[in-house]
């Protein structure tokens, strides 16, 4: 049952019950993909694959969605092969076909894999990295697997692809 058709359920002679039920924040991520206004970037490998990312930034539950399409005509249908619901996001990179970056609003670097071994596409979140603000932008080393991103006066390196995630810090101090 949607929110609109609860709400409608518990209409009482045109009173909501309880009273306060239409005001109540959302809470729960969404179960199904939402393509929202904001669309933040887009992205492909060297295969034609690529990912979009939008998130809900003017609601009071701010969330995103990222899509993956793992052929290039796709995205021009929007036919997306596999999708992950998260926090939103100011940026996404493929780091490699089988890993994606995403620098999320609430200060975390987070790794999603591509899981192509089952019936399907999947993606899942392997990894996540606590930095000290919110991230603007990512960008992904040529030929390696390490992520950079900034956040305030610190740039954080991040080999994603190592057994254990390592991190290096540099903070710019103010002269």
């Amino acid at each position: 049952m949607t929110d609109i058709e609860e709400l409608e359920h518990r209409r009482i002679n045109g009173a909501l019950f309880p009273p306060n039920k239409g005001m109540e924040p959302r809470t729960l991520f969404s179960k199904q993909p939402v393509l929202y206004d904001h669309l933040l970037f887009l992205d492909f490998d060297e295969n034609g694959n690529s990912i979009l990312g939008c998130s809900d930034l003017t609601g009071t539950f701010w969330e995103g969605t990222l899509f993956y399409f793992d052929k290039k005509n796709k995205i021009e249908e929007f036919d997306f092969s596999s999708y992950y619901i998260h926090t939103t996001t100011s940026d996404g990179k493929f780091v490699n076909q089988n890993t994606i970056a995403l620098a999320e609003d609430t200060g975390h670097l987070n790794i999603v894999s591509v899981d192509t071994s089952q019936e399907g596409i999947t993606l899942k979140s392997t990894a996540s990295i606590k930095v000290i603000e919110r991230i603007p932008q990512l960008a992904v080393w040529d030929n390696s697997d390490k992520v950079l991103c900034c956040s305030g006066r610190t740039v954080t390196i991040a080999d994603v692809n190592a057994d254990k995630i390592e991190t290096r810090r540099c903070v710019a101090i103010q002269i």
